[in-house]
């Protein structure tokens, strides 16, 4: 399957620190694959033996579609400080000169900023901080009949785990994550996405470790209701396949992001707060 997808600017591993841009073109292409409909190859992430095509990491005894993944060392397991995610918030100017994000977290080596995606054609989504600094608010549409086609229905917000170190979160032992939603989406669903560094592609973040193209590197996803309260997330709730990893590895995550379902939204307002692990 071919897919429109977003330009992904140079990647500087200094940089990723500071610039959530660096990861937009693998976020869109992670949840958006999904949502138009594919789905990961037949026994990709799936326990050995392997079909032809395949290969058998021996560490994990599953299969992946490169071999040269079984030998890229996973990123620096991070414990929680504490899980709440979305605290003491404060603007983040992009050092590429993109919109500010939002950063969140005091301490330098345990915090989470904010990222937006959409596809060619669609209208870019806005996200900016709550006046607690506890969470964001979005406002994003989609347009499934907007001449780019098809393949580009997609647009979301997430939020990237920052570490000094160069690690990820390390997040076993933990359920799931927890969010309050308020607003209008237009829509009863939206998708959610956690993704670990086994479906991270190499060429958007030092991190990452599927050596695929970007149609081949996305993490799982799965679907909440948009009823204004707290939404608990399980991780057992990832029901669309990752690729090349099915499963969640809940020892290495990244990224949790948020995206719009792939049907005709003409507004969605809503407002994402005290996102935590639980």
């Amino acid at each position: 399957m071919r897919a429109g997808l977003i330009d992904s600017p140079h990647v500087r591993e200094g940089a990723l620190a500071k610039s959530p841009r660096l990861w937009i073109g693998w976020l869109a292409t992670t949840l958006f694959a999904l949502a138009v409909g594919c789905t990961a190859a037949p026994l990709a992430g799936k326990p050995c033996p392997c079909a032809t095509g395949y290969s058998c990491c021996g560490a994990s005894m599953t299969c992946v579609t490169d071999a040269a993944q079984c030998s890229r060392p996973r990123c620096t397991q991070v414990p929680l400080a504490r899980p709440l995610i979305t605290h003491d918030g404060a603007l983040d100017p992009q050092p590429d000169g993109g919109p500010p994000a939002v950063l969140f977290g005091m301490s330098s080596d345990q915090q989470w900023v904010s990222y937006t995606y959409h596809g060619d054609g669609q209208a870019v989504p806005t996200l900016t901080m709550t006046p607690d600094g506890n969470g964001f608010h979005v406002t994003a549409s989609l347009d499934v009949m907007a001449d780019s086609g098809s393949l580009n229905n997609y647009a979301g917000v997430g939020l990237s785990f920052q570490s000094l170190s160069g690690g990820c979160i390390d997040a076993t032992g933990w359920t799931g994550v927890q969010f309050d939603f308020d607003g209008d989406l237009g829509e009863p669903s939206l998708m959610v996405g956690v993704v670990s560094d086994d479906d991270l592609g190499v060429m958007f973040d030092p991190r990452g470790i599927c050596t695929g193209s970007r149609t081949m590197c996305f993490g799982p996803t799965g679907y909440t209701d948009t009823t204004i309260g707290t939404h608990p997330f399980e991780f057992q709730s990832l029901t669309n396949a990752g690729m090349p990893s099915a499963k969640l590895d809940q020892g290495h995550i990244v990224n949790v992001q948020w995206q719009l379902p792939p049907v005709q939204i003409p507004v969605a307002d809503f407002t994402i707060s005290n996102v935590q692990f639980y």
